[in-house]
């Protein structure tokens, strides 16, 4: 038995039971706890269930992965593996780690031409069944010079996406998604929404969220928080209007235009996430019109040796701590990134 049941066991005995232990005083009950184990069965019973009820107060910790821009995995001879050493170790760790999502930052490809869209669903594929994974359109995604729409439908239609348990829906015309999940007693939804959203897409967005309000909030887009740990702007080197506007002719909106027409209007806001920048990996926390404290994280790995070799996010969340640590892991060299940058701990008491 552990010395925080015995502990907890006690203190409420010396509230509620001491009548029926006179020869002990409270000082020599606990010096002697072991001896009362011993000579009383109803104290070792009494604890016992002080311990139950705390096990069964305890919310479990879970886990969403991250995955960042992958686009170097899909082009080249022998990269695919570590697409597919990521999305086999994911699949290994569904339970261990209690995994409730896995969340695409964006770049799945590189230029986005067939056979680059048949590795990524080939490692994809792994989770069928196993767990939902978000996707996420990165401007690699539509081309790098080529047509305003991707082909991700074409892989993944949203027949197909739509199996996956948590699966919420899908913007009419736009490759906008939402999704949910429940993890240490609160519900959670995830929305992924095309590079650079549209006025169009943020108002969709609003539009979910409202219909959620007892959510925290989590949003992946791949452009949003630079590598220097600031939103970006229209100034911005490689800032979404760079790449054009939607399909539809809409504008595109920078991280700083996201923010100010969206994140910070709801109150359920938590985490935006993001890849695209050669930073690796950056972050900051803004507070929203109603006082939550949003954590906005760019990583992107495609610049360091290997191309990325491997390396993914792990959010584990401890909801009895009310905190979320962030680790950067690569199931393709089993090595984790221990700077500052890239293992945290963050604060969700929102």
């Amino acid at each position: 038995m552990s010395k925080e049941i015995d502990e907890c066991g006690a203190a409420h005995m010396s509230r509620q039971y001491a009548r029926i232990l006179p020869v002990f005083p409270l000082s020599s009950m606990i010096r002697n706890s072991s001896l009362i184990l011993q000579v009383y069965p109803v104290v070792r019973l009494l604890l016992f269930v002080c311990g139950l009820l705390v096990t069964l107060h305890a919310a479990e910790p879970f886990s969403v992965i991250v995955l960042p821009d992958t686009q170097n995995y899909v082009k080249g001879e022998g990269a695919a593996e570590k697409f597919l050493a990521q999305t086999k170790w994911i699949k290994e760790n569904v339970k261990a780690l209690n995994i409730k999502a896995v969340i695409h930052e964006g770049d799945i490809t590189d230029d986005n031409s067939p056979g680059q869209w048949a590795k990524a669903k080939a490692s994809l594929a792994l989770l069928d069944g196993v767990i939902a994974w978000v996707p996420c359109v990165g401007n690699h995604d539509i081309g790098h010079n080529g047509p305003a729409t991707s082909l991700l439908s074409e892989y993944f239609p949203e027949a197909e996406l739509a199996k996956a348990r948590g699966w919420g829906g899908k913007m009419p015309g736009a490759d906008c998604f939402w999704y949910e999940f429940e993890g240490g007693g609160q519900s959670y939804l995830i929305l992924s929404l095309n590079l650079g959203p549209s006025d169009a897409m943020l108002e969709w967005a609003d539009g979910i969220i409202a219909s959620h309000p007892d959510h925290q909030v989590i949003m992946v887009t791949h452009e949003y928080v630079g590598k220097d740990g600031a939103l970006s702007t229209k100034d911005t080197t490689k800032n979404a209007t760079a790449y054009g506007k939607h399909a539809d002719g809409s504008s595109r909106n920078p991280g700083q235009d996201v923010w100010e027409k969206h994140v910070r209007k709801h109150k359920n806001y938590l985490m935006v996430l993001n890849g695209h920048y050669d930073g690796i990996a950056a972050r900051n926390a803004m507070k929203g019109d109603h006082g939550n404290t949003v954590h906005q994280m760019m990583a992107n790995y495609q610049y360091s040796p290997g191309g990325g070799n491997g390396f993914l996010r792990i959010l584990r969340f401890l909801p009895d701590e009310k905190t979320c640590h962030v680790e950067t892991y690569s199931p393709f060299l089993d090595e984790r990134l221990g700077d500052d940058a890239n293992t945290f701990r963050l604060d969700v008491s929102n």
